[in-house]
Formats: structure tokens, C-alpha cells, sequence
């Protein structure tokens, strides 16, 4: 009796040992795809993080953002952005094309002086 139970369990063992091991070697992990919006919202935190953006949109420099965005937006993709001073902030855009909308939000360096920085990307 003693003997059959200890078969019973190799068995058993054997049969989950098969099976997770089917689950782990068969099983396909999805790595993860950056999106058009996080390339765009990384653009916008990398001219943040070197002082730039701030800059730009404390001052209403919309077209040396636009040239230093050149820089970093893939060239197969083309990109509209505008800065907001007004919270109606609408840019003419592509309709036939999937758009995608990255924001960042810049306070002022000395004062609460909020503005908001949109950048819409898409396929060329």
C-alpha cells in the first residue's frame, strides 16, 4: 500500500513538473513598446531637464522649440507644438492621420505663472 501511494505521488510530481515547465517555456513575454506619446512627452522632459523648455515657454518661443524638438522627434514621424497660455489650446492637425498628444505642464522659475506645452505627433 505504502508502495503504490509513493508511485502515486512520482506521478503526480511528474505531471506538475511537465506542466509548468510547458507554461514557462511556451509562454511568449511581451516586451514592452514605447508609444508615440512617451517618445514625445521623453522630447519635452529632456529640453525640461536641460532648462530649455521653461525658457521657451516663458518667453513664447514656439519655433526654437519646434527646431530643438527637430532634434529629437524620429524623422519618421512629424509633430506639431504649441504653447498654451490659454486653456483653449488647439492647433490645426492632420484627419486622416492618428495623432498623438503629449503634454507637459511648466510653472515659472520665480512666480506661479503656469503654462502648458502640447506636442501632437504622428506618422509622416
Amino acid at each position: 500500500m505504502v508502495k503504490g501511494f509513493i508511485k502515486t505521488m512520482e506521478a503526480s510530481i511528474a505531471i506538475v513538473l511537465i506542466l509548468v515547465s510547458i507554461v514557462f517555456l511556451f509562454t511568449q513575454v511581451k516586451a514592452y513598446e514605447p508609444q508615440v506619446s512617451d517618445t514625445g512627452y521623453n522630447c519635452l522632459k529632456n529640453l525640461d531637464d536641460r532648462g530649455k523648455l521653461s525658457y521657451y515657454a516663458e518667453n513664447g518661443l514656439e519655433a526654437n522649440l519646434n527646431s530643438d524638438l527637430r532634434g529629437c522627434v524620429p524623422p519618421l514621424f512629424n509633430y506639431a507644438v504649441e504653447i498654451c497660455t490659454t486653456p483653449r489650446c488647439i492647433t490645426t492637425l492632420p484627419s486622416d492621420r492618428a495623432v498623438s498628444l503629449s503634454s507637459y505642464l511648466i510653472a515659472g522659475d520665480n512666480s506661479f505663472n503656469p503654462t502648458l506645452v502640447n506636442l501632437w505627433i504622428w506618422l509622416a
